[in-house]
């Protein structure tokens, strides 16, 4: 059971707070996985990545960069991301 929630403000706050923590920890970009009934995660503590500008697609040729903190809504309605990488999207959102 989540009995911490810890907002950061840098990613570099982020690594060291997920290192000191171990496995007792994940971090938390938008819960899909932390709150899906597959989750395999056991710890009690969660490290929020929103805030920390994660949340964009930029397409840098030839690759398109997602961040962690997306929203699959977002993913599914932009044109650069290619389409088995939006259907992959549907089957998890």
């Amino acid at each position: 059971m989540l009995t911490t929630f810890h907002r950061v403000r840098t990613i570099d706050e982020a690594v060291a707070l997920k290192k000191s923590l171990g496995k007792r920890a994940c971090f938390l970009a938008g819960g899909t996985n932390v709150n899906s009934s597959e989750s395999t995660f056991t710890g009690d503590c969660v490290i929020s990545l929103a805030g920390l500008g994660l949340d964009e697609i930029r397409t840098t040729a030839p690759a398109v960069i997602v961040g962690a903190c997306c929203p699959l809504t977002q993913l599914l309605s932009a044109e650069e991301i290619p389409a088995p990488a939006q259907l992959a999207a549907r089957r998890v959102a």
